[in-house]
């Protein structure tokens, strides 16, 4: 077992000390370093696989370190297989930091491990592992597999309000520098220099964008027409060259302005035709208006699982969402999404835990389906498609999909035998095929982005995103007219502050590389987790985390242009004076329904809020 140096490991802890995650739960892994953890991000961790079930926890006013397995209210995260006889903790309220984790503890559950797997023993659920010291690089051992196909081109990292600060405001995107010629005919306009241009030069590669119109500019007068030579009068004795050269004066005044009027009417004409024509096929319409608050937020259900998140479909008659009401029982709901009426469509108990409650619309009828843990496939999401079919990890550590209809596993991406990797999230795009991430290796692990084809099987590699940050949350995926998104949260090191990630490709493309999402301001500050985000019409997002600190958090959303540049002013969406958080956002037509969690005394209730995005 590794050692940290003391002086690393004091400044380490007097950092934990400012933090105020304090007030909250830790975990320790087998080399003693302390991570401060949210308790939703801890018990979806447990359930996860992502941190073992005995990993070493505390809870301010604990006296000792107790494994995951013991704490009873820990218990339904942990594998069934794997939960002990709940210990009660000695508590003292003046127990306000930890005393010194027995990190022996790991040699012996590692021993009992591998003489189960001696034995012959068949474990259940995921393998589980002491929790790699933050910075680990997990190398999976290779798995000889048929070559993948050519992998697709990647694009280059969209500009970002991290990396580029946002254009003074305007009523369209287009750049200040990117000023449209003047119309034919027109004399020319003299504009004062705006000064080099923050966004262009952050991202050289920005689009155009044909429909904007032409940006603000300075007041300048106009400049005259070039002056004629003038006419100087002769004397009165030479009244007839007088009149004479009057009327070729005349005349030519006439010509002028007429030829200008028929110039300036062709020209007109032109223009009309220009603007009038279809967009071409490789010319998205840009949309800059932002999502407004439709209906304040309501609570739509109690309780709610919190390890478990919610899942959501379109049907003619609303939203349908399913969610568990425990680890053993989902519930499916109907929701208007614009008075947030909600109704009780379905409600089944499983002899086994559940991992998802999916609603199918593509049969032609609503129904919900219980994803659990299964030894033939872990980590199991079924797909609402027909007919549907389930993805996640077979007993040979193979990415493998299950086709409703029977059969055993067939394999998508084979290599991971640890099988640590967090429930897979899905972004299906019509007539191109199904983005999927997931975490794999424990948030020092790695998020993993790949597309699958409208019926399942593999349509590109598996490729790791290049993120900022040592620690990484649970990734979620979402497409809307052109791209796919990824979002999670990230950070520096096991004592900083989360941060929101995010990540873009064209349809049937991998993102290379995550960008940071600069939280705007009017929040409660802290940390932003939970990331969530679903696509809008014209290239357009609407984006939701969870902001704040432990004990104060709040739901918050923002409008994002194709470009990522923030349109509008942030909505929080959350009621004010609860402690919320969690969720995932939906859109359907011009209305998006937000869904959150929200604590009350020791339960969870499901609330939504209701937004117009036209």
């Amino acid at each position: 077992m590794g050692t940290i140096d003391p002086g690393v490991a004091r400044i380490h802890a007097e950092n934990l000390m400012a933090d105020e995650d304090l007030e909250g739960w830790r975990w320790v892994d087998a080399d003693g370093v302390q991570s401060a953890i949210d308790e939703w991000e801890l018990v979806s961790s447990l359930a996860s696989g992502a941190l073992a079930p005995y990993t070493l926890v505390w809870r301010t006013g604990w006296k000792v370190w107790l494994p995951a397995c013991q704490v009873d209210e820990l218990s339904s995260a942990v594998p069934k297989s794997n939960v002990e006889k709940s210990v009660e903790p000695e508590i003292d309220d003046a127990q306000t930091t930890p005393p010194p984790p027995p990190l022996e503890r790991y040699n012996t559950y590692r021993t009992r491990d591998a003489a189960r797997l001696l034995g012959g023993v068949k474990r259940r659920g995921p393998s589980v592992t002491p929790p790699p010291p933050p910075g680990a690089i997990i190398n999976l051992p290779a798995r000889p597999q048929t070559p993948p196909p050519p992998v697709p081109v990647r694009r280059p990292p969209m500009p970002t309000l991290v990396e580029a600060p946002p254009a003074p405001a305007t009523a369209t995107l287009r750049p200040p520098g990117a000023v449209p010629p003047p119309p034919r005919v027109v004399p020319q306009v003299r504009i004062s220099d705006p000064g080099p241009d923050p966004v262009a030069e952050g991202a050289p590669d920005l689009p155009t964008q044909p429909n904007a119109a032409p940006q603000a500019i300075d007041s300048a007068p106009i400049e005259d027409a070039p002056p004629t030579t003038p006419f100087v009068a002769k004397p009165k004795s030479n009244a007839l060259l007088f009149l004479v050269a009057g009327a070729l004066l005349f005349g030519a005044v006439v010509l002028l302005v007429g030829g200008g009027l028929l110039l300036s009417r062709r020209g007109n004409s032109a223009a009309t035709t220009s603007s009038s024509a279809p967009a071409t096929a490789t010319t998205a319409p840009t949309v800059t208006t932002p999502c407004a608050a439709l209906a304040s937020a309501k609570k739509l259900a109690a309780p709610i699982h919190f390890a478990i998140p919610p899942y959501l479909a379109s049907t003619k008659d609303g939203i349908a969402v399913g969610f568990a009401a425990s680890p053993t029982e989902g519930v499916g709901l109907l929701v208007n999404p614009e008075t947030l009426a909600a109704n009780e469509k379905f409600r089944e108990q499983s002899r086994t835990p559940i991992t998802g409650v999916v609603p199918l619309t593509e049969g032609g009828s609503l129904k919900f389906v219980l994803d659990g843990a299964d030894d033939s496939l872990r980590f199991a999401r079924t797909l609402n498609t027909a007919p549907p079919f389930a993805v996640g990890v077979s007993s040979d550590g193979s990415f493998s999909r299950v086709m409703s209809s029977g059969g055993g596993p067939q394999t998508i991406w084979p290599g991971f035998d640890d099988a640590r990797i967090t429930e897979p999230r899905i972004a299906s795009v019509p007539g191109v095929g199904h983005a999927v991430t997931f975490r794999d290796g424990g948030q020092t692990g790695k998020i993993k982005v790949g597309w699958l084809t409208p019926d399942g099987r593999q349509m590109s590699s598996l490729e790791s995103l290049d993120v900022d940050g040592s620690n990484v949350g649970t990734p979620m995926v979402t497409a809307n007219d052109r791209d796919i998104m990824v979002t999670f949260a990230a950070r520096k090191s096991p004592g900083a502050y989360w941060r929101v990630q995010v990540a873009t490709a064209r349809h049937g493309e991998l993102p290379g590389r995550a960008v940071g999402f600069r939280i705007p301001p009017g929040g409660p500050g802290a940390e932003a987790i939970s990331p969530a985000a679903v696509g809008l019409s014209g290239g357009r997002w609407l984006v939701q985390w969870t902001e704040g600190s432990v004990g104060n958090r709040q739901v918050r959303v923002q409008t994002l242009a194709h470009d990522l540049i923030p349109v509008g002013d942030p909505i929080t969406v959350s009621p004010e004076g609860t402690n919320a958080g969690q969720g995932v956002v939906w859109v359907q037509g011009d209305t998006a329904l937000s869904l959150f969690l929200v604590k009350t005394g020791s339960t969870h209730e499901l609330w939504g809020a209701a937004l117009k995005c036209p």
